[in-house]
């Protein structure tokens, strides 16, 4: 999500139960947001969005 206010993007995934996990650095990019998701997502499976 790019908001008109920011130059950058930002990360948020919300899981089934509508827990959000947000990132706190801004992307340049949306593809670099999606890399970032996307490395946590292969080094630590879906389980790292869960709601423990």
């Amino acid at each position: 999500m790019r908001l008109a206010t920011e130059r950058g993007w930002s990360l948020e995934v919300v899981n089934e139960h509508g827990t959000s996990t947000v990132w706190d650095n801004l992307f340049p990019t949306d593809r670099d947001a999606d890399a970032a998701f996307r490395d946590v997502l292969a080094q630590e499976g879906g389980e790292a969005f869960l709601s423990k």
